[in-house]
């Protein structure tokens, strides 16, 4: 009896102190969770231990486990890491995803029901998806909200730019700071946290998830089982732990305490059950909402699908047509019926291009983007036209190419007219070099025996041979040599003109003294100036740099405006020639009068060639009609402009700009 009396003894300290081993080991594990702030979920508060609804269930369960729970804090994209690199235990608040379980293991319970939504500055306006095409937008790149959105913009081919967030609150203070036009952020989120950074809520929701924890892949089954043990027994009770934190992170009420047990838990029960079923009627309200918007934005893209004067077609991955919209119809002559479920090689491809379609759909997989290309194609009454195609892959969640998207317009009639276009360029440019051709040969055919005549004449105006008996002769020939004077002088202006025009005239570039060039040029005019009565005042500050340019080309130019400029001022008139630098260094030569002046419309006429800004005075000084229409060619070979301002009996000012790089010794 003793004996037994001793080995119960024995046994009895044995299991105690086993049980004291395991309590110790129990009370002894740490668990890393990984937490970042993501408020209701989880809160980071400068001084003040973690939060937050995940927070406090985790808690709640350490110790009922016995649990000594490590907080890890960190980004979201490290956080992952961590979870997949089994440095942390648990992941807290993590949205569940088929993709996701591939990499981590699940609790089956949630901790709660989740979604995306896109959070919009006042000022930017956007009713769908398709107006985020070209915003800047603020987001986690690593949230799952964050890729899921950028798949459905793909499908609709909007395309913005991402501002990579830290975290849900960075990514509403780049919105709010105008780093970025929206952010996207999780429901929970936004709902408690908008109205501090001046955001607005837009229609755009999207990705309906469950919020759980996770354990790396492969470990952690006693973690999991502990935290679906926990919440599935907690919503069974609608007084339980769980129902009060949901009151309290969720609604935004907090956790107090009656003084009588009964009227705690009556009032738990009514709170927690009217906060769920306010929550599931919210849920049911915003889904239904969701699916209106979505189906009126289907709608109505589909409506203008429908009415765009552009043929949208979508084909499946066997190339058969899935859609056919009624710009095709008319582009093509098929409808809708006829075209769906037959592919191009039956309806609307040549023969000689059936083996292009496996090159294109082969070019579509491998770049994952769009191409463009021109081809022929024919309409069903059997007419070739001209198409222009933009081909776009259909793309599922999972990558994977489904079909095509293939916009088309007809561009048979734009080739054609620019086809019409370069025809009549081509022939406006042979006719052009005709003439200038023609210009050439003639007047170089004229100038031989003008040339007899000029000679003949000067030598009858000196009198080389002796006197000519009668005094009327005399005026004759004179007569005869300046007619013939001015005939050399419009050859040459024509002939000038012809090589410019046909491209084959060449300034001889070398390096140009204004102040001698201008001396004479002036001095050419001093016995008609004198003959006019007209003053003549040139204005050159002394030291002027040198013009790189041709020396005959800028005395041709000159010479026409002072020419000018004597013709059509009265006796008693003044003509003033300036050159000055401009304070880019641009040499500016101005010709300035005070004669008759011009109107605006016979400027215009002035620089055309064989018109005058006034044919009566034109004919009164046999003017030529080409010496400022020629003036003006040649500046531009010089690179420069000749601009006139003018004004009906107040004269006319001529102003000659050259190129910076045409002034040589510059200071």
């Amino acid at each position: 009896m003793r004996f037994r009396l001793g080995t119960r003894a024995s046994i009895a300290t044995l299991l105690l102190c086993f049980v004291s081993a395991n309590d110790s080991s129990a009370a002894e594990r740490v668990v890393r969770v990984g937490i970042l702030h993501n408020p209701p979920i989880m809160v980071l508060a400068d001084g003040s231990p973690p939060s937050g609804l995940a927070v406090d269930v985790i808690r709640n369960i350490a110790e009922k486990e016995g649990w000594s729970v490590s907080f890890v804090t960190d980004r979201w994209p490290n956080l992952l890491n961590k979870l997949y690199g089994r440095q942390i235990d648990i992941l807290s608040g993590i949205a569940f995803s088929e993709k996701r379980a591939e990499l981590y293991d699940f609790t089956s319970e949630a901790l709660v029901s989740n979604w995306g939504l896109v959070y919009r500055r006042p000022e930017t306006k956007i009713a769908s998806i398709l107006d985020l095409n070209g915003l800047r937008l603020a987001a986690l790149p690593e949230s799952i909200h964050t890729k899921v959105l950028s798949d459905l913009s793909s499908k609709f081919g909007v395309k913005y730019t991402q501002v990579p967030a830290k975290s849900y609150s960075d990514a509403m203070r780049l919105a709010d700071a105008g780093d970025a036009d929206v952010a996207v952020v999780n429901r929970l989120f936004g709902v408690l946290n908008a109205d501090k950074y001046g955001l607005v809520e837009s229609t755009i929701n999207f990705n309906p998830v469950e919020v759980r924890f996770a354990t790396p892949k492969g470990t952690g089954v006693d973690l999991r089982n502990a935290i679906d043990n926990y919440l599935s027994s907690q919503k069974q009770i609608p007084t339980s732990e769980y129902y009060t934190l949901i009151s309290r992170w969720i609604s935004g009420s907090k956790r107090y305490a009656l003084p009588e047990w009964i009227i705690w838990v009556v009032g738990g029960a009514l709170s927690a059950l009217f906060i769920a079923l306010l929550f599931i009627w919210a849920l049911r309200r915003q889904v239904r909402k969701n699916i209106d918007k979505i189906a009126e934005g289907e709608a109505t893209l589909a409506r203008h699908i429908e009415n765009t004067p552009i043929g949208a077609i979508s084909w499946n991955k066997d190339f058969k047509c899935t859609d056919w919209n009624k710009a095709a119809e008319r582009i093509f002559g098929y409808t809708h019926a006829e075209a769906v479920g037959r592919c191009p090689t039956e309806i609307i491809l040549p023969v000689a291009l059936h083996e292009n379609i496996g090159e294109i759909y082969a070019l579509l997989l491998a770049q994952g983007g769009g191409t463009q290309n021109t081809n022929e194609n024919l309409t069903k009454s059997g007419k070739t036209i001209t198409c222009e195609w933009f081909n776009t892959p259909i793309v599922n969640q999972n990558g994977e190419v489904t079909g095509v998207a293939s916009l088309v317009q007809d561009i048979s009639d734009r080739l054609h007219s620019e086809q019409k276009l370069l025809e009549a360029k081509e022939a406006a440019e042979k006719a052009n070099k005709a003439k200038s051709e023609f210009l050439a040969v003639m007047s170089h055919d004229l100038r031989t025996p003008l040339n007899a005549i000029m000679g003949f004449s000067d030598m009858m105006r000196q009198k080389a041979f002796g006197p000519i008996g009668e005094a009327r002769y005399e005026d004759y020939i004179e007569d005869i040599h300046s007619s013939g004077a001015l005939l050399v002088s419009l050859i040459n202006d024509v002939l000038d003109l012809s090589k410019i025009e046909a491209g084959k005239y060449e300034l001889i570039e070398e390096p140009v003294s204004l102040p001698a060039l201008i001396d004479v040029c002036t001095r050419q005019f001093r016995t008609q100036l004198g003959l006019s009565n007209l003053t003549l005042d040139v204005d050159i500050p002394p030291a002027f740099p040198p013009l790189k340019g041709d020396e005959r080309a800028l005395i041709q130019v000159l010479n026409n405006l002072l020419s000018n400029a004597i013709k059509f001022t009265s006796a008693g008139g003044m003509v003033l020639v300036s050159v000055g630098l401009t304070d880019e260094n641009s040499v500016v030569i101005k010709v300035k009068d005070t004669g008759m002046g011009m109107t605006k419309d016979g400027i215009d006429k002035a620089l055309r060639p064989f018109e005058h800004a006034n044919s009566r005075y034109a004919r009164e000084h046999q003017g030529t009609g080409l010496g400022l229409h020629l003036c003006k060619n040649l500046m531009n070979l010089f690179g420069g402009n000749l601009t006139i301002e003018s004004k009906v009996g107040m004269g006319t000012s001529v102003t000659l700009s050259f190129p910076p790089d045409r002034t040589l010794n510059a200071a």
